[in-house]
This record gives C-alpha cells, sequence and structure tokens, in this order.
C-alpha cells in the first residue's frame, strides 16, 4: 500500500507523521481511506505516530472509513476504535466494541475496555453478551473490570444481582465487591437478597461469605 505512489513503511518515523497529518487536512473521504488503507504500516510502537493517524481520522470525521477500520487488521482496528469514539457527535455503539473486548492484541483489548468503562449508558446493550461470557468455564479476569459498568442501568443492577446470587464462585465474589463499590443510595432488593445468601455460605465456602460481608459494608457505609 502506498501514498502517491511511495511506501510509507519504507519511510521514517517523521515522514509517515508528516503525511498522516497532511491527509487529516485535506478533510476529503479518500484522504480517511487512504489513513485506513495504510494504518497497519503507520500505527506502531511511536505513540506520536499513532496519535497522528487517530487525529487526522477524527479531523476527517468520516464514520464510513472508520467503521471500515474496525474490519481490518488490529492496527487498523485500534486506529478506528478511538477515532470514532472521540469524534464530535460519535454514534459509536456498543455492538461494534464488544467483538474487541477478547481480542488477543493486548493495546486492543484495553482500549475497548477503556471505551466500555467511559460508556455507562451501554450497560443495557452489553448485558447478554455479558451474561454468556463471564459464565462461560474459563472466563477471562478481564470480564471482572467491565461489572461497574452495568451499575449505570436498570437491566445491568438486574444483571449484577444475579451474577452475585448464582454465577460461578470467582465470578460471584467479583460481582458482590461490585455492588459494594457501587455508590448507589437506593439498593436493589436483589443485591440484599445475594448478600446475604454470600455471608450465609460462611460454612461452605469462607472466600464467597467474606465479600459478602465487605460488599454489605460498602453499601452500609
Amino acid at each position: 500500500r502506498n501514498v502517491t505512489g511511495v511506501q510509507t513503511c519504507a519511510l521514517p518515523i517523521s515522514a509517515r507523521r508528516n503525511i498522516a497529518e497532511l491527509l487529516g487536512r485535506t478533510a476529503s473521504t479518500r484522504a480517511a481511506k487512504l489513513l485506513v488503507q495504510t494504518a497497519h504500516e503507520t500505527i506502531g510502537p511511536d505513540p506520536v505516530l499513532t496519535t497522528a493517524v487517530i487525529r487526522s481520522l477524527i479531523d476527517i470525521h468520516n464514520t464510513d472509513a472508520v467503521a471500515e477500520a474496525l474490519k481490518g487488521h488490529s492496527a487498523a482496528q485500534l486506529a478506528g476504535l478511538v477515532a470514532w469514539a472521540e469524534m464530535p457527535g460519535s454514534e459509536l455503539k456498543a455492538q461494534a466494541v464488544t467483538p474487541f473486548l477478547l481480542s488477543t492484541d493486548a493495546r486492543l483489548r484495553e482500549t475497548a475496555l477503556w471505551l466500555v468503562g467511559r460508556h455507562s449508558e451501554w450497560g443495557a446493550d452489553l448485558v447478554s453478551w455479558y451474561r454468556q461470557e463471564v459464565n462461560a468455564p474459563g472466563a477471562r479476569a478481564e470480564l471482572f473490570t467491565l461489572m461497574p459498568v452495568f451499575a449505570g442501568s436498570p437491566t445491568g443492577r438486574e444483571l449484577l444481582g444475579e451474577l452475585a446470587t448464582s454465577a460461578p464462585a470467582a465470578v460471584r465474589i467479583a460481582a458482590l465487591k461490585t455492588l459494594g463499590s457501587s455508590g448507589l443510595k437506593e439498593i436493589p432488593d436483589a443485591w440484599w437478597q445475594a448478600l446475604a445468601k454470600a455471608v450465609a455460605s460462611a460454612d461452605t465456602d469462607v472466600a464467597l461469605a467474606e465479600g459478602g460481608v465487605r460488599a454489605a459494608q460498602g453499601l452500609s457505609g
């Protein structure tokens, strides 16, 4: 892939930064497509270059091109996610981000987690996907970091109560921790029931019972 016939991957980092910035200034659809097409060459270990590509995509403000980036190489996906999220009037939806929450690419996965953490309004849309993933055998620990997102919607709070009551032990403990740190003023009845059930398990699961006690203290404080 090239820009005006020049292989961008063969150019010095400084030249690639300049190309990315110039493409952003043109604000054209073709420029947006060129940025997407060459993202795998221009996104790399250099943070300034990465920022230049993302900034240019934001300035061009072409959501079709950015959406196309989400279908490509992980570097293009990373640029697309950040650019789309930062565009004024962004209409980035949870469904566009969830495929990347369990990506094997660490930077892409962390970016998706960061975006979910910024959008509590996505809680209801994430519920079905999350319930299936977090209850699966060998669920990744990264999923637990998403739990606070669900405290922001009624459907999400219902899910947290469900997970704290009847999910696998590790998931229940993580859910209890989320309940205790939620900061809610009006606590759903299902949450109190989950805490009571956890505390009552002291004879069979000390860690779970302790999680219930700490959650109750957090909610009462």
